[in-house]
């Protein structure tokens, strides 16, 4: 199946990975029970968790009982912040190829990724690892 909008799976894995740890607060959760949940590879995971890891989102701690616990609140985590760890700044896309193939004064798929990404990544910034964890009360 086709999609309009695709995120990296290194994005999809980082934001999935972080939903999971947040869930947990706190606890260690070792890479194979993250990569068995998520139902992913745990080589891919433990590069994610690597980079994620760097930035201090999630912290880890070596060893046979070791593996990676959350170690920010749940509200400072943006999905953005997430996104940017793995791909790098944000950028507003103009042209499909990044290279300027029309003059652009009338380009016909300007307008459609303008207003696309500027959703998106307004959408990324006000969200937070807040608004998806469900707590039991």
């Amino acid at each position: 199946m086709a999609y309009i909008l695709k995120i990296s799976e290194a994005v999809a894995i980082a934001l999935h990975s972080v939903a999971l740890l947040t869930t947990r607060k706190g606890q260690l959760v070792s890479n194979r029970q993250i990569a068995k949940s998520l139902h992913i590879s745990e080589a891919h995971l433990s590069k994610v968790l690597q980079r994620l890891s760097r930035t201090g989102i999630v912290k880890s701690v070596r060893g046979p009982k070791g593996g990676f616990f959350i170690s920010k609140a749940a509200e400072e985590i943006s999905l953005l912040e997430i996104y940017e760890i793995m791909e790098g700044p944000y950028e507003q896309v103009k042209c499909l190829y990044g290279i300027p193939v029309c003059t652009g004064h009338n380009c016909m798929l300007e307008e459609i990724f303008t207003l696309a990404n500027s959703t998106i990544r307004d959408y990324f910034a006000q969200k937070t690892m807040a608004d998806f964890i469900h707590n039991d009360k």
